[in-house]
């Protein structure tokens, strides 16, 4: 592949190679997971003579104004894997926002692990309000509607490299991020259900690839499985674009491969270690998703009858669709960028005897790297198969909408990537009559250019419409992969997915109808917990120094250190009363309870300089 072809492991990613001096002796497998203090990072490695090993310890460290991007997301992370082989135009990127001491790692108790989906693409295409100022440091200038829109074809490879790794390195950090509260409302319904606590944190992996070309995928694959294995602190599960096969009778899927290299590194698989092979994790994510929708149908809408709109046919949205056939729900349309999915689709409906209109996404086909070429092709087999034709969500919702002949819809459920729900989309979302936003899909809310989604959720809830937090529904995945390790049977899967449900009613009930934003609502929860847990020394890294919502911008960089208790590390507890009797302003700023050494304080609180953390901390209430 000469370096004219590359569009992938250039510009900025090869800049990332270049700084580095790697050894050419790779560490012990599982070294990190082992490590006193994972946060130390690691000296740079070769694996073979073409696969590069490094770790981010910080932001700065992303090339020019992505790293400047990544710092309002970094969320005192421990930092990034970062593994690239030029010879497959390849790299991959796992964010390590935490780790846990784990009680069954292969590594032995006590070892250092954090778990989260692995995601395959071979492009990302970052948000506007990323993509516009990268764009802008080139001197391209957006066309279309909106002027929204770049031209990526007209690029030369090294820009294209930068508009990919922004894409790619902002998603996975925001999506990793999330697992950390995420994992605490794992382990809230483990409780109740009497299953013993997890003990992981909260990664995310994101792998560039080529496109259209099976036996690269694989060996991409290869390459981050055996940089995962080598260093042993993150373990994977099945994400967007890397399926597993049902049992070892089946052909492999994606994430097989990476199961096949490194069996305890990707839970869910078949062809994983025996305590993380799990159960293939799509439909309990549907099935919870599907709790959240009939507690959006009881008590959000009011109506059984009321219009859904299905983003996404993949694992999660093809179960959200089985189980609202089965209980004759009215589906507006679906929409993916997916033929074969959307045939899919097609079929079930057809069994039924139902019928909705299915809409392929041209937006988001072209968001996941196919060329013009491409495009054309499959807009011409769209049209064959009598499918209709749309760019982007608020346009996939509108033409079913029209087509349906449905007054509105009442319910989205986004269930795939890439469509983030912005402001813009919220006031879409708003004039189709829309009431609820309950999905699968990770991290839902759109990030403002200070990394935070409270723009969104305060305008979600001046329009009253109910968003349930994402990482609170959508769990029942990361959970099922550790089946076996957690000692679970179907009957306490099935009391999962209701718990999950419980989550969605309370955030109806005790956040949107109190005027509480429901993600924050939840949000104090996970991240209040994950605090706790650092402080008793169980958890490091990913310390959230500040409670959502305060006008000072969050901390962008460093690390709790070890999460021994010891100077620096703060363990946030928020007191009930602390909500005033005004509760139509949720960030308004207050006090809150800090156990800082052992004992409660409360108030504005400096921080030992050195510690990671900035000088003062302005704690707010929610």
């Amino acid at each position: 592949m000469s370096n004219t072809e590359r569009v992938r492991v250039a510009g900025p990613v090869q800049e990332l190679i270049n700084r580095f001096r790697y050894s050419s002796q790779a560490p012990e497998p599982g070294f990190m997971a082992r490590m006193r203090n994972p946060a130390d990072g690691f000296d740079p490695f070769l694996i073979g003579h073409d696969t590069y090993v490094a770790w981010l310890s910080n932001p700065s460290q992303f090339p020019g104004i992505i790293g400047a991007r990544m710092a309002p997301v970094w969320n005192n992370a421990l930092g990034v894997l970062f593994v690239a082989r030029p010879s497959i135009d390849s790299y991959g990127l796992v964010f390590h926002h935490g780790l846990m001491r784990n009680p069954w790692s292969i590594y032995g108790e006590g070892s250092w692990h954090g778990l989260g989906g692995t995601m395959a693409f071979p492009q990302m295409e970052a948000e506007p309000a990323d993509l516009a100022p990268l764009m802008g440091s080139f001197g391209v200038r957006a066309v279309g509607e909106g002027a929204e829109e770049f031209d990526l074809e007209t690029l030369t490879p090294d820009q294209r490299a930068s508009v990919i790794l922004m894409g790619a390195a902002v998603a996975v950090a925001g999506k990793g991020m999330a697992m950390t509260p995420k994992w605490r409302f794992i382990d809230e319904g483990l409780g109740k259900i009497g299953a013993p606590l997890n003990g992981v944190g909260g990664n995310k992996a994101i792998l560039i690839h080529p496109p259209d070309d099976e036996t690269l995928k694989i060996e991409a694959i290869r390459m981050l499985a055996q940089a995962t294995l080598a260093t042993g602190a993150y373990i994977s599960g099945p994400d967007q674009n890397m399926g597993v096969a049902s049992d070892k009778t089946q052909p492999p899927q994606w994430a097989d491969y990476f199961a096949m290299e490194a069996p305890f590194h990707m839970a869910g698989s078949p062809f994983a270690h025996e305590l993380v092979s799990g159960r293939p994790p799509s439909d309990y994510t549907g099935d919870g998703v599907y709790e959240g929708i009939k507690v959006g149908l009881r008590h959000v809408t009011g109506s059984n009858r009321s219009p859904i709109f299905i983003q996404g046919h993949g694992g999660v949205g093809q179960r959200v669709l089985q189980r609202a056939i089965q209980d004759n729900l009215m589906i507006a349309g679906i929409s993916d960028p997916d033929l074969g999915k959307l045939g899919a689709a097609k079929g079930a409906l057809d069994r039924a005897g139902q019928t909705a209109i299915l809409v392929w996404d041209r937006k988001a086909a072209r968001a996941l790297g196919y060329d013009n070429t491409a495009i054309a092709l499959m807009e011409g087999r769209a049209r064959n198969f009598g499918f209709e034709i749309a760019d982007g969500l608020v346009e996939c919702m509108d033409v079913a909408m029209q087509k349906r002949e449905v007054g509105n819809i009442g319910i989205l459920s986004p269930n795939a990537g890439p469509h983030p729900i912005t402001l813009k989309v919220l006031d879409a979302l708003k004039r189709m009559g829309v009431q609820a936003v309950i999905g699968g899909a990770n991290n839902m809310l759109a990030l403002d250019e200070a990394g935070s989604y409270l723009p969104v959720a305060r305008r979600a809830l001046q329009l009253n419409i109910f968003i349930p937090n994402d990482s609170a529904i959508n769990r029942m995945g990361a959970t099922i992969v550790l089946y076996n390790a957690l000692g679970l049977d179907d009957d306490k899967a099935s009391e999962l997915t209701r718990i999950v449900g419980e989550r969605v009613r309370k955030e109806w009930f005790e956040a949107q109808l109190k005027g509480i934003p429901p993600q924050v609502y939840s949000d104090r929860y996970g991240k209040r917990s994950w605090n706790d847990a650092i402080a008793r020394g169980e958890a490091i890294g990913g310390l959230f120094t500040e409670v959502l919502g305060n006008s000072d911008p969050a901390p962008t960089s460093g690390s709790s250190g070890g999460g021994g208790g010891g100077d620096g590390v703060l363990s946030v507890s928020l007191d009930e009363d602390a909500f005033g009797a005004d509760h139509s302003d949720p960030v308004s700023p207050g006090t809150t309870s800090i156990t800082l050494g052992g004992r409660a304080h409360r108030g504005v609180f400096p921080v030992r300089a050195g510690s990671g953390l900035p000088a003062a901390v302005r704690f707010a209430r929610l």
